[in-house]
């Protein structure tokens, strides 16, 4: 994942990928202020969208294809084999309507790949799908809905309704806000300055979050769950991973069936809940702070006793620190549970 990645990076700024280095197959502008949303599709290729305020917005396509050998084909070869396609860019009412069409049961050795570059209004709705590439959005805000069967996923600037689907692909999301829900079946999730709702699954990959307020669900099935930086109400699941974080304040539910859990809070909220099947949990804690401690371990290692009202035992604490407060249940059911 991260090989194709580093190469989608540089694709979706312009510097490596072929598109680049030439001029487009075709295009075509529009009147921005005629344009309310996107309808963009394409079965082998990749979707970039950028918003801007001018006054025109502007569509480029960009076919390549190959022969058996690997060579590149010619303009010439490239035309003929459009044939087969069914392209449109067309602006349907206030909707701008971008297909690349594969004819069915077209033979793999004549397909090609048709790429899409669309500057459009800032504010607008999007739909986007690729059967085979990678997306792009930047600065746009309204419904953007988009999903990729085999490709990474870059997303900056964007605010609104935001729900993106990749089948085999990393996503990054950057300076976003809204109500947020990202998934991948195979891929690491990396999530920065972010606010609103926020919904993230990944069936094996990381998921790494950074500098977040609002409401966040985490849930990866093999991988780690990495928190900084969170004024939040957070969930996170994993089913083999660590999960770390570090300057939290807020409420944290987090759980991991095969993992560590190490972590630091700057300001509790009301609850903090935290399960390891199988793991070490090492916590850095208020422990100022008025406490409900519900905590199990093997030992359960407290620093201080001072204020604790309660039964302390070897494997189990449960009692007030401070006369009482945030609800805090801990549990790990094989390794140690340390609070300083």
């Amino acid at each position: 994942m991260k090989k194709q990645y580093v190469f989608f990076l540089i694709t979706a700024l312009g510097l490596g990928s072929a598109h680049a280095q030439k001029e487009p197959y075709s295009v075509k502008t529009f009147k921005s202020a005629e344009i309310k949303a996107l309808d963009i599709r394409t079965s082998d290729g990749g979707i970039f969208v950028k918003g801007s305020d001018k006054a025109t917005s502007t569509v480029e396509v960009f076919v390549d294809g190959h022969d058996m050998m690997g060579r590149k084909l010619s303009q010439e070869e490239i035309d003929d084999r459009l044939k087969n396609y069914t392209l449109i860019v067309e602006k349907q009412g206030s909707t701008l309507l971008c297909h690349a069409r594969t004819p069915q049961n077209l033979d793999w050795k004549k397909s090609l790949e048709i790429t899409f570059r669309i500057l459009a209004p800032e504010d607008i709705d999007a739909n986007l799908k690729t059967s085979d590439g990678a997306l792009s959005l930047r600065n746009v805000h309204g419904n953007l809905d988009f999903s990729t069967s085999d490709g990474d996923i870059k997303l900056e600037g964007l605010s609104g309704q935001i729900k993106g689907r990749s089948s085999d692909g990393d996503i990054s999301i950057r300076q976003c806000k809204g109500n947020i829900a990202l998934s991948t079946s195979d891929g690491d999730i990396d999530v920065a300055q972010i606010k609103g709702r926020i919904d993230l699954k990944t069936s094996d990959g990381d998921i790494t979050i950074n500098e977040v307020k609002g409401e966040l669900d985490l849930r990866t099935s093999d991988g780690e769950i990495q928190i900084a930086q969170a004024n939040a109400r957070i969930t996170a699941s994993t089913s083999d991973g660590d999960i770390q974080f570090d300057q939290i304040s807020g409420d944290l539910e987090a759980k991991t069936g095969d993992g560590n859990i190490r972590g630091s809070f700057d300001t509790l909220g009301d609850y903090l809940r935290l399960s390891s099947g199988d793991g070490n949990i090492d916590l850095q804690l208020p422990l100022d702070k008025g406490m409900n401690l519900d905590l199990h371990g093997d030992p359960v290692s407290l620093s201080t006793k001072n204020n604790f009202n309660g039964k302390f035992e070897k494997h189990n604490v449960q009692g007030t620190l401070n006369g009482g407060g945030t609800d805090v249940r801990i549990h790990t059911s094989d390794g140690h549970l340390r609070i300083n």
